[in-house]
């Protein structure tokens, strides 16, 4: 058994490992042995992800994401399909994929992997331009290599399709400083996933256009993020009204610990105004296990990368107009706010940890953003005095 899902495995590497050795034709660079590294490390992460739902946490959800997508494959339960329900595009999804490639959980787990390391390459690729390669290099390293991050994100299921188009999202972003019509598209797709972050992305986009109204793509960009508005309307309205009357009767905190109620480490919120601070739980001493402690540790890293950016933010002047001046950087951060704000009353921390693949990475890059600038503006500065000494 071991051998056959180690041969159907092998399927669903052999396009990774032709890739890689017509990369290293050329030379090679340490940015190239990061990627390569990293690729290794995601993939390596999902299957360990994948051995844990299979043998201690009941096989998860992979009755759907697997299980249902080999039947639907094999041509069985089609009429069973349900559209509106995400679960079901998604194992529509995997089907197609067990059309070209054999019925194997790994090699699922193979393709998750991948597109988590899309999703962060991407990420890393639109700051090139913002950030100087050491920066860059120390950034992708943290965002590559954090364990519990990698590990959740190679969870089968949603994320493997959102992870992709979100990366591309923020890559185009990077390109153009706006929302294009593929990004649109984009959003879109992700929203059909996950309405929530369609709705995350529309409001981004709006704040976008109110911040930088550019006279020149002022008409276009105005006309599709209201034809935007419009799609996510007609798509999930009824999702979104039905959302927030609930939220609006009951509460912010009540709905999401209704949502988000159960798991194997339920913790609530913190009070105001300390409830920002749920989205860094479990801390080292609410631990239970081996995971949850290793999951602290990374947690409380990146809390420490999102204070450092907001200490350079806020006490430094120079640092905040050279930052505010960037349209991609301001995009990234409304996104991460936003996702703050979002999760800040969710008390189940088993479902916050597959959140932070959303928002984590972004904070990363907030901070090295932060870091670089300041720097930069240091050495300008003594650049000058020295010139004036002179």
């Amino acid at each position: 058994m071991a051998v056959i899902i180690a041969m159907n495995t092998f399927f669903y590497l052999a396009p990774i490992f032709i890739f890689f050795a017509i990369r290293f034709n050329s030379r090679v660079t340490r940015f190239d042995l990061l990627f390569v590294i990293g690729l290794c490390i995601k993939i390596i992460l999902a299957y360990l992800m994948t051995y844990l739902i299979i043998n201690k946490y009941d096989f998860g959800d992979l009755s759907t994401y697997y299980t249902f997508a080999k039947d639907i494959s094999s041509g069985r339960y089609i009429d069973e399909i349900e559209f509106w329900r995400a679960t079901h595009i998604v194992a529509t999804f995997n089907s197609f994929i067990f059309r070209v490639f054999p019925s194997s959980i790994y090699g699922l787990a193979t393709v998750t992997g991948l597109s988590s390391f899309i999703y962060c390459y991407a990420l890393i690729r639109s700051f090139e331009n913002s950030l100087p390669k050491p920066y860059l290099f120390r950034a992708a390293g943290f965002l590559l290599f954090l364990p519990v991050l990698g590990i959740q994100s190679g969870y089968i299921g949603k994320e493997t399709y959102v992870l992709p188009l979100l990366g591309y999202i923020f890559y185009s972003y990077s390109c153009h400083q706006r929302i294009t019509a593929w990004a649109a598209i984009s959003i879109v797709g992700v929203g059909i996933i996950r309405p929530y972050q369609a709705l995350v992305f529309l409001v981004v986009s709006a704040l976008m256009w109110l911040l930088f109204n550019n006279k020149k793509y002022s008409f276009r960009y105005f006309l599709l993020t209201i034809v935007l508005l419009i799609t996510v309307l007609f798509l999930f309205g009824s999702w979104l009204y039905s959302n927030m009357i609930i939220i609006i009767n009951v509460g912010a905190a009540s709905f999401m610990a209704d949502t988000y109620h159960g798991g194997n480490l339920t913790l609530d919120p913190f009070p105001q105004p300390f409830t920002v601070l749920q989205n860094f739980r479990p801390f080292f001493w609410e631990a239970h296990n081996l995971m949850s402690l290793v999951a602290s540790i990374e947690n409380m890293l990146i809390l420490c990368f999102c204070s450092m950016f907001l200490l350079i933010y806020v006490g430094n002047r120079a640092v905040r107009v050279r930052l505010n001046s960037s349209p991609y950087f301001v995009f990234v951060a409304l996104y991460a706010s936003l996702y703050l704000l979002l999760f800040m009353y969710n008390s189940n921390i088993g479902d916050m940890s597959r959140r932070h693949i959303y928002y984590y990475p972004q904070l990363i890059f907030l901070a090295f953003s932060a870091l670089s600038t300041r720097r930069h503006l240091q050495r300008s500065m003594f650049t000058k005095d020295v010139r004036y000494a002179l």
